[in-house]
């Protein structure tokens, strides 16, 4: 009886079958962002996880931060802030194993520990086994003046990690915080100082801060008593906070529309005055000496 041979299958060389591998892996991977109950229940999260793992080879992991925009779509993040951020994540993801948690949360770990962000940013695997990272960004609004420097701040008060010499960080400048500078990241948790960032929102929203380059919180007694620098040199006295006003003054309604006003028929919000005191029931204002 003649012996039929047998010929031995060579392993196929599709050179598609990497990239099928792969789209099953992060498929898998997918799945497992879920939480799929009939996935765990059949073969066990961290078994399928190692299995997906196991059909993509190992290398450097791509990723992308996608970066806080204004509405017009530009990045307000200094390039040099994005480039050290870039470092971090990818330091932070050598030696992760592909389509795994750990680079997730390694490169969700390592945006949150800048201090630009709040909470903890969303890290996620794409259908192209690339991370992306998002986070809800903190916005530069002004720069505290301590110890000759300008440290910057978000709308909230948190410190941010970047600080500049007096007088060179293109933002509005509050000067005479009571309390020292707690630290990046951290909440700088002085009620007069919130009381300037709420004031720079208000004069945002009636577009009146052009003229404008940073407010005095005052000295001793006359601490939070809020004072409007001007890009003329001149000094606008507003007093308390939005919704913290002191008695006899008028709410920061009316003195928003008194520089309105000002604004409209003099052309400066400040009149081309020496100081003007917006407080009162009147306007009060001295002349610059000649």
């Amino acid at each position: 009886m003649a012996k039929t041979s047998k010929k031995k299958k060579k392993k196929s060389t599709d050179p598609e079958r990497a990239a099928r591998n792969r789209m099953i892996a992060i498929l898998s991977a997918a799945v497992l962002g879920t939480g799929a109950v009939f996935v765990g229940a059949g073969m066990g999260v961290k078994t399928l996880d190692e299995r997906a793992q196991d059909l993509v080879a190992p290398g450097e992991i791509e990723y992308e931060i996608v970066w806080g925009a204004s509405k017009s779509g530009t990045i307000w993040l200094p390039f040099s802030e994005r480039t050290r951020l870039n470092a971090l994540v990818r330091e932070s993801l050598v030696g992760a194993r592909p389509l795994s948690r750990e680079p997730l949360q390694e490169a969700s770990l390592a945006i949150a520990s800048t201090g630009w962000v709040n909470g903890a940013p969303r890290a996620r695997w794409t259908p192209e086994g690339t991370i992306v990272v998002r986070a809800d960004w903190r916005v530069p609004a002004a720069a505290v003046l301590i110890d000759g420097e300008e440290v910057l701040v978000d709308w909230e008060g948190h410190v941010l990690p970047l600080s500049y010499p007096k007088g060179s960080s293109n933002q509005f400048q509050i000067s005479n915080t009571a309390l020292p500078d707690p630290g990046v990241g951290r909440l700088w948790d002085e009620p007069e100082l919130r009381d300037a960032l709420r004031l720079l929102r208000e004069l945002r929203d009636r577009d009146l801060l052009a003229q404008i380059t940073g407010i005095d919180l005052g000295n001793g007694r006359d601490h939070g008593i809020l004072k409007l620098m001007t890009n003329s040199g001149a000094t606008i006295v507003w007093g308390g906070g939005p919704g913290r006003e002191r008695p006899a003054e008028m709410p920061t309604d009316v003195k928003l529309d008194r520089i309105e006003s000002l604004l409209r028929k003099t052309g400066r919000i400040d009149a081309s005055m020496a100081s003007v005191d917006v407080r009162g029931p009147q306007v009060l204002m001295n002349r610059r000496e000649n």
